[in-house]
């Protein structure tokens, strides 16, 4: 549920007033929810045992059919197939705000900016989410990846709480049309709550978890010492292999008994080979230290 409340601050750039309607909406959200949710968790508890709450992947279901009976059923699956369109289609404006915000800090091809001429949509950050959707679905992992998603947005309110600090350090006269109640001691709280709910995911989704933060990590950090300093660093890297294969290449043809052993019918054409790897290498090492970006 708290999924929904995310949605709207990724949206804050498609919001008017959003200072003041997105708190409001966040706040509204938190406490309509939080009682439905109790509610809701209630009736369940109270009519299911347990063991059927535990077996069983649609306990609220089974709760409608055990107060209802089939008519409730029915009536609950209906409500859930609409809720599920309804949060699909949440996701997919979520996705495009954060993949849109991604390419406009150049994390992302540009092209991912573009909209629709006709209905101002992003279309091309729609299709593009919605493929990776469809082949999510198709995989039949749906706990597994219900897990990774937890991760990410357990992960994500700690870092929104961490952030929240920061700015406040940083920028302590920044215009703030909201401000959190009992500050530090909210969003403090809320990073503790956050990484203790992290010690209850799956363990094979917290790993893939960790494993796209490295990921993420790499590319935030290539990304800050910026293109030319990284083509600087590869024609380095590149002329430094070219020079070693050029060693390489003089012992060999001058017959220095190598570490490995060479076939004396094939030692030709693993020597122009060889020569030819060490040109290219070393060109691109030359091209791209002295080659002026436009960038």
């Amino acid at each position: 549920m708290f999924l929904g409340m995310r949605a709207i601050a990724a949206g804050g750039s498609e919001i008017k007033a959003p200072g003041k309607n997105i708190p409001r909406a966040i706040l509204i959200s938190a406490v309509v929810l939080m009682v439905l949710y109790c509610s809701i968790a209630y009736v369940t508890v109270s009519v299911l045992s347990l063991d059927d709450i535990t077996k069983s992947h649609i306990p609220l279901t089974l709760a409608a059919k055990q107060i209802f009976g089939e008519t409730g059923a029915i009536i609950l699956t209906i409500a859930a197939i609409i809720a599920a369109l309804s949060s699909l289609s949440t996701a997919i404006m979520v996705q495009s705000s954060i993949i849109r915000a991604l390419s406009r800090d150049g994390y992302l091809p540009k092209f991912f900016l573009s909209t629709h001429r006709r209905f101002k949509t992003p279309h091309i950050t729609i299709i593009f989410g919605s493929i990776f959707y469809i082949l999510f679905a198709a995989t039949g992992v749906v706990e597994f990846i219900g897990y990774v998603a937890g991760f990410a947005s357990i992960l994500g309110f700690a870092l929104v709480n961490l952030s929240l600090i920061r700015l406040r350090m940083k920028m302590p006269h920044l215009k703030r049309p909201f401000k959190i109640p009992l500050y530090p001691y909210v969003p403090v709280i809320g990073i503790l709550v956050s990484i203790l709910l992290l010690f209850f995911i799956e363990q094979s989704a917290l790993s893939l978890g960790l494993a796209f933060i490295l990921l993420g990590l790499v590319t935030y950090h290539l990304r800050m010492v910026g293109y030319n300093r990284i083509r600087i660093a590869f024609g380095g890297m590149s002329l430094g292999v070219g020079g070693f294969m050029a060693l390489f290449v003089y012992l060999l043809r001058i017959g220095y008994p190598l570490p490995i052993s060479v076939p004396s019918h094939q030692s030709t054409i693993i020597f122009y080979v060889l020569v030819f790897i060490c040109a290219i290498t070393i060109l691109a090492g030359v091209l791209n230290i002295t080659t002026k970006s436009k960038r």
